[in-house]
């Protein structure tokens, strides 16, 4: 085992062991490693929800084995939603997102564009234009178009870094919400913004 203060991956042949995986229609779930035996359950916990949380929102095609540091935010997000349940006693755990990220879904799905796809794609690639337009397969002049459109909607620049890490992490939210727990984010929105026709 590593050191508790080494925060790199073990290193195994994920070939290898994403063919045995497959072999046994098997998934693997990895966490951080550690030399604590006193703390086995939480990087077990972490193992299972990297296992629960990658099978939902896999990295590629047919991925088995997933690895705790790439769902942490998942996770993160499980536990805002309990803490949230627990505090406010209802579950409309929408209200931990950015109100920027609540008007894009919604303008998404009464004027059927993929805006949200659009800015989640951009945050997730650090705000690369390139990058993101590859993810997207679209031109690049297509994606700064439709950015600009969603600074427009949203009426703020997307050019803060702290502001930009609250618009990811609401999108991981969401993305929670609709595709993990499968629910309409117009039945549990914040505030009823309808008359959004930018």
């Amino acid at each position: 085992m590593l050191g508790s203060n080494d925060f790199n991956l073990p290193s195994h042949d994920s070939n290898a062991f994403n063919t045995l995986l497959l072999q046994y229609e098997a998934y693997a779930g990895i966490s951080n490693p550690t030399q604590h035996l006193e703390f086995f359950n939480v990087f077990y916990t972490m193992a299972k929800a990297a296992l629960q949380y990658g099978t939902i929102f896999p990295d590629t095609d047919g991925q088995r084995v997933f690895h705790y540091e790439n769902y942490r935010l998942y996770h993160m997000v499980d536990l805002c939603k309990e803490s949230f349940k627990r505090r406010y006693h209802h579950d409309n755990f929408i209200y931990l997102c950015h109100p920027a990220i609540i008007t894009i879904c919604q303008y998404d799905q009464k004027h059927k564009t993929d805006y949200f796809k659009i800015i989640y794609t951009y945050l997730s690639n650090n705000c690369n234009v390139v990058q993101s337009a590859q993810v997207l397969n679209y031109h690049r002049n297509t994606l700064q178009n439709k950015l600009a459109r969603i600074k427009k909607i949203i009426g703020l620049p997307l050019d803060s870094a702290v502001l930009n890490s609250t618009l990811y992490f609401s999108c991981i939210v969401i993305k929670y919400f609709i595709e993990y727990e499968h629910k309409n984010i117009l039945d549990y929105s914040a505030d009823s913004l309808e008359n959004i026709d930018i």
